[in-house]
């Protein structure tokens, strides 16, 4: 049963990926306009209609909020203390795939799976955090941080807060606004899983050191911060396994738009990308067993 569900939720991911691979070799594909829309238009959608139908309490948002800063800025910090002590020389893009998972199209029917209805309204507090932090920190990293305010020119960050202020105060957006809104956002993680063959299908490996280590990073030392953020911050039942969880998952989607869009270090990102959601099959297997025990 748990290798069927998990297959029902990798298997997706894979033939959509593959089918962009394929259209990517066959046809020139403006991946450049594919990450302008899941930026501009479809991310900040799916943030507001998303947060906006959850029934969340401010110290609620605010402990998985915080395990989910931790882990993020923890991976991003430890990375970097490695590579420095070893006096590895890296892109800055190698971080972004080590940073944020992919706690929204795997996480969600993970967790839903493992822990119910209450562990999906849990987890999507978690991953607007991972999704905040990529539109800030990770725009910051891409672009070498010559402009330090570009996050404030990225919708997303206002879609999160108006979802989550739509959510504290009980207020529906009227229907007619909603249901276009729904529809861009539910474009999000399959154009971007699209866009990830597509880049795949123009990307050249010359190594596979380098995503390796950064694959292993990410779901290794992911999982080892999940379980400090539970001892810190003193999380329990549901919501610990769902961090647990969600901290040791593959590398998330979302850099691959911002690396188009930035135009820098695409194929590395691409590569830690697609490996470490090969592994995660795994591996995530293995964490739900151990969870569920």
């Amino acid at each position: 049963m748990l290798y069927s569900q998990i297959a029902k939720i990798i298997l997706p991911i894979i033939i959509i990926a593959l089918i962009g691979f394929i259209f990517g070799k066959l046809k020139k594909t403006e991946l450049k306009s594919m990450a302008d829309f899941i930026i501009y238009i479809a991310s900040p959608a799916l943030a507001i209609t998303q947060l906006s139908m959850q029934h969340m309490t401010i110290p609620e948002i605010f402990s998985i909020s915080m395990s989910a800063a931790l882990i993020i800025l923890g991976l991003g910090a430890i990375a970097w203390l490695l590579f420095k002590i070893t006096k590895t020389a890296v892109p800055n893009g190698i971080y972004l795939p080590i940073m944020f998972m992919n706690s929204g199209y795997i996480g969600y029917p993970l967790v839903l799976f493992a822990f119910g209805g209450e562990g999906l309204s849990k987890a999507i507090i978690f991953n607007m955090t991972n999704a905040i932090l990529v539109f800030s920190v990770g725009i910051y990293i891409i672009s070498q941080g010559k402009d330090r305010w570009q996050f404030l020119k990225v919708p997303f960050i206002y879609a999160a807060v108006l979802g989550i202020l739509l959510s504290l105060t009980g207020l529906k957006l009227p229907p007619f606004i909603y249901a276009p809104l729904y529809l861009l956002g539910a474009t999000t993680i399959p154009l971007a899983i699209f866009m990830l063959g597509s880049s795949l299908a123009k990307t050249k490996i010359n190594s596979l050191k380098l995503p390796l280590l950064a694959s292993v990073l990410r779901i290794g030392l992911g999982f080892c911060l999940g379980l400090l953020a539970v001892f810190l911050l003193r999380l329990q039942g549901v919501t610990a396994n769902m961090v647990i969880l969600l901290s040791s998952l593959a590398s998330g989607l979302m850099p691959i738009a911002i690396s188009e869009e930035y135009d820098r270090d695409s194929d590395l990102i691409a590569s830690t990308i697609a490996l470490s959601t090969l592994i995660s099959v795994a591996t995530i297997i293995l964490i739900l067993k151990w969870l569920t025990i």
